[in-house]
């Protein structure tokens, strides 16, 4: 009897890892959350991509991820600046995964997501990609349901303003050409005063007239003058 006791007892030891391991969901969420710093507003309608770049596998308590080789290879996961050479690489191979779009308080959210490590990106480039390991595990223990809020600090677009208008001095002022009617109007005003005779009372004629009309009445008087002389005598 003690040696079936011991007999069950060592096989529920060699099954121990197979229960814990199986004790564990195969899969889990990830919620990101977007607000934005510069506003302290929920960014909503901003579509988020999520891509699965690694696999996972757990022994007991240990879970263990390995990059998937058609994203590349020799990748620290725990690097942050693996997530950008991660996204060059899912964008040259033009791999989408999952897609969510953010609702009115700013978050999207991923549900039924296999365990591995993801890549999130924004599909706007509102954030800097990011890796987000399915389970997390930390000090505090193992979360599967993980929540992200990347930092996002878009300024308000500021509209310009029109420059005001230069306010010219008078001697910066262009000159303004005279109008068509002004310059029919002096023109005409000045051609009046060639043809108009200035107003004396005396009649402008020819002066070889003049002088021919003087000669004439010179003669006459001087004819005249000569008879009277005749009749004196």
């Amino acid at each position: 009897m003690k040696k079936v006791i011991t007999l069950f007892a060592a096989v529920l030891i060699m099954l121990l890892p197979c229960f814990t391991a199986s004790a564990y969901p195969s899969s889990g969420s990830i919620t990101v959350v977007m607000i934005n710093k510069a506003n302290k507003q929920p960014m909503s309608n901003q579509r988020v991509n999520a891509v699965k770049v690694a696999e996972c596998s757990n022994t007991e308590a240990d879970f263990t991820f390995s990059l998937d080789p058609a994203y590349g290879t020799g990748f620290d996961l725990e690097n942050p600046e693996t997530a950008q050479k991660l996204y060059s690489a899912v964008q040259k191979k033009g791999a989408t995964g999952k897609s969510a779009v953010s609702d009115s308080e700013g978050t999207a959210v991923f549900e039924d997501c296999e365990l591995g490590a993801y890549l999130i990106y924004s599909s706007e480039e509102n954030f800097a990609p990011f890796l987000a390991l399915l389970p997390m595990v930390t000090d505090d223990g193992i979360n599967f349901n993980l929540t992200a809020e990347p930092k996002i600090d878009i300024p308000e677009e500021t509209t310009k303003t029109p420059d005001t208008e230069k306010t010219t001095t008078p001697s910066e002022k262009t000159p303004i050409p005279p109008s068509k009617e002004t310059e029919t109007t002096s023109k005409s005003s000045s051609s009046d005063k060639k043809k108009k005779l200035p107003q004396t009372g005396m009649l402008q004629l020819p002066v070889p007239i003049l002088g021919f009309l003087g000669a004439l009445m010179f003669s006459e008087g001087f004819v005249l003058y000569a008879k009277g002389k005749k009749e004196e005598d």
